[in-house]
C-alpha cells in the first residue's frame, strides 16, 4: 500500500519549522511541496498566514513582500491540477475519483455522519466506529490545543478537522490524523504524567495490534 503520508508530514513540518524561524521563502517552498503532495496541503495557508501576521499585530498593513512567499502553497495544487488537465483532460480528476470511488464530496458537516452511521446500523461495518472515534479525538485535541500550543498549530488542527468532515464521510480520518503533528505534541506533553503516559501507550499498542491484524487478514484499514 503506497500512501503520501510520510512525504506530506515532512513537508508540512518543514513549512512550520521555517515559518517559526521567519524564513518565509523556505516555508512557502515546503508548503508548495505539501499541497503538491495532497490537497490538504492547501490548509497550511491558514496557520502560516496567521504565524506571519501574529508577529505584526495581525495587521495586513504591516505585511512585507516576504508574505507573498505563502502564495507558493496553493501553487502546488494548481500545478498538480495543470498536470491532470494535460494528462486526463480534467483538472479536477482527483476530486472526481474521490467522489466516485470513495464517496468523498463536499457536503454539510452533518452529512458525513448521516452517510456513515447507516453503514454501522444496517451493515455492521465496524470501521465507522473507528473513524468516528478518530474524528472525536481530533475535535477534542483541537480544543485542548488552544490552551497548550501556539495558535497557528491550533488553527492547523481545526482546519484539518473541518476539511474531512465536509467531505461526505469520515472514512480515512484515522489515517489523516497521522500527519497532524500537533496532536503528538499534545500527547507528549500529557505523557509527562506517568498515568497518562501508560494510558496513551496502552491504547496506542492496542490499536496498532488491531490494525495490524485487520490489515494482515486482507481487510481495508484507513
Amino acid at each position: 500500500s503506497l500512501y503520501t503520508e510520510s512525504l506530506f508530514l515532512f513537508a508540512s513540518v518543514a513549512a512550520f519549522y521555517y515559518a517559526r524561524r521567519d524564513k518565509w521563502a523556505l516555508a512557502g517552498a515546503f508548503g508548495f511541496l505539501a499541497s503538491l503532495t495532497r490537497i490538504t496541503g492547501l490548509l497550511l495557508v491558514v496557520p502560516l498566514a496567521y504565524e506571519y501576521l501574529s508577529r505584526r499585530s495581525l495587521s495586513l498593513s504591516r505585511a512585507r513582500p516576504a508574505f507573498l512567499w505563502l502564495a507558493l502553497v496553493p501553487a502546488g495544487l494548481i500545478c498538480y491540477m495543470g498536470y491532470l488537465y494535460f494528462s486526463f483532460g480534467s483538472p479536477l480528476a482527483f476530486a472526481e475519483t474521490q467522489a466516485s470511488g470513495w464517496g468523498h464530496e463536499f457536503t454539510p458537516i452533518v452529512g458525513s455522519f448521516t452517510h456513515d452511521v447507516p453503514f454501522l446500523l444496517d451493515q455492521s461495518e465496524v470501521w465507522v466506529v473507528y473513524e468516528l472515534a478518530a474524528t472525536a479525538l481530533l475535535a477534542a485535541l483541537a480544543i485542548f490545543s488552544f490552551k497548550m500550543l501556539p495558535r497557528s498549530y491550533s488553527l492547523y488542527m481545526l482546519a484539518s478537522l473541518i476539511f474531512p468532515v465536509l467531505g461526505g464521510t469520515t472514512k480515512s480520518t484515522s489515517r489523516y490524523l497521522l500527519v497532524i503533528f500537533p496532536i503528538f505534541i499534545i500527547l507528549a506533553l500529557w505523557s509527562k504524567d506517568k498515568t497518562a503516559r501508560l494510558a496513551i501507550t496502552g491504547v496506542s499498542l492496542a490499536l496498532l495490534c488491531l490494525s495490524t491484524v485487520v490489515f494482515a487478514s486482507g481487510r481495508w484499514v484507513a
